[in-house]
């Protein structure tokens, strides 16, 4: 029996920056589609530019638009892009920052959000956004963390990075260095260092040894 293959939902992120790249290479490759069904809530203009100017070998994928994603799921084994047309992706220039494409990263984000805790999906996956054109969108959230706490209705969210053997959390996010040392306080620390353990228990690593960083190393060995 083959084993069940996890469906993934895929923001496309910031549509000038590296995302449709990442994005197009993941429903390229061989490895993954062996193991997951990828969502990309995306641009099919978009798409086709991308992998023109990369040199990127275009994947094999069912096109569908938002309404028609339940069905498609259900007929089909192979990756899936929910097509949001716009009329600025033909001309977007890359590697500028655009209002549209901050209103674009932000409304995927959203959609992908709501279709998993419908059932369609089983995690999330995002690519980079750009903070500066979400708040020319107007999207009154600074990056993934905020607008995900947002949309989960998560009272106590905290950024971390996993890779095997580390994972790291941080005490705070977006935010200028000279804010950082009235912002490090002994709850906020505590708080960042109880979600962490439980999110270390929760990957399976019973025992975590945790460390915390100075804010100035070089302060003293104590």
């Amino acid at each position: 029996m083959s084993p069940v293959r996890v469906r993934l939902a895929v923001t496309l992120g910031d549509c000038a920056g590296i995302g449709p790249e990442l994005v197009l290479r993941a429903l390229a490759s061989p490895e993954l589609v062996q193991t997951v069904q990828l969502i990309a809530y995306g641009n099919a203009v978009l798409f086709n530019r991308v992998a023109s100017a990369a040199g990127i070998r275009f994947p094999v994928f069912r096109t569908v638009r938002q309404s028609d994603l339940a069905d498609a799921l259900s007929e089909t084994s192979s990756h899936i892009l929910v097509d949001d047309p716009f009329s600025e992706a033909n001309d977007l220039a890359p590697g500028r920052v655009h209002a549209v494409c901050g209103a674009k990263a932000a409304a995927w984000i959203r959609q992908a959000v709501a279709d998993i805790r419908n059932g369609l999906g089983d995690a999330l996956v995002t690519a980079p956004v750009n903070k500066e054109a979400l708040h020319l969108a107007g999207v009154g959230f600074s990056g993934h963390t905020e607008l995900l706490a947002h949309l989960t209705r998560a009272t106590d969210p905290c950024m971390a990075f996993y890779a095997d053997g580390l994972f790291v959390s941080l005490a705070t996010i977006h935010e200028a260095i000279s804010n950082v040392p009235r912002l490090l306080t002994l709850p906020g620390l505590s708080r960042t260092i109880r979600l962490t353990h439980t999110a270390c228990v929760d990957f399976g690593i019973e025992a975590p040894r945790i460390g915390v960083l100075a804010l100035n190393p070089h302060a003293g060995e104590h």
